[in-house]
């Protein structure tokens, strides 16, 4: 099954960057998933295979997934804020997005291998 839309797509994404950013800091108990050594590693090693798995399921659209993770991510941010994101947001959005190109580099895998 190959999503071929655009908005399929970004749900998808944003659903899973929701979940990676919620489900990480419930098993880190840190607001940001990319504190500390260890969280680091889980944080990206879970973009990438959130990565692959919208790169394989959205093959043509994979660039609109892969921006629904960075929004439902954002989304994740703000919410868990409780409307006190601080002074340093630009620099959390502009960390947000550098890791977001590792769910990126994930989805060229995922679409690489979906159509092999």
């Amino acid at each position: 099954m190959t999503i071929k839309k655009n908005w399929p797509a970004f749900l998808i994404g944003l659903a899973l960057g929701l979940v990676i950013w919620h489900g990480l800091a419930q098993v880190t108990g840190r607001r940001e998933p990319w504190d500390g050594e260890r969280n680091l590693a889980l944080y990206a090693g879970s973009l990438f295979i959130a990565g692959i798995l919208v790169g394989w399921l959205t093959r043509t659209v994979w660039p609109r997934a892969v921006l629904g993770i960075y929004v439902g991510q954002l989304a994740a941010m703000v919410m868990r804020s409780n409307g006190d994101l601080g002074l340093l947001i630009p620099l959390g959005l502009i960390a947000l997005a550098i890791f977001t190109g590792v769910s990126a580099l994930g989805a060229l895998v995922g679409k690489t291998l979906g159509q092999s």
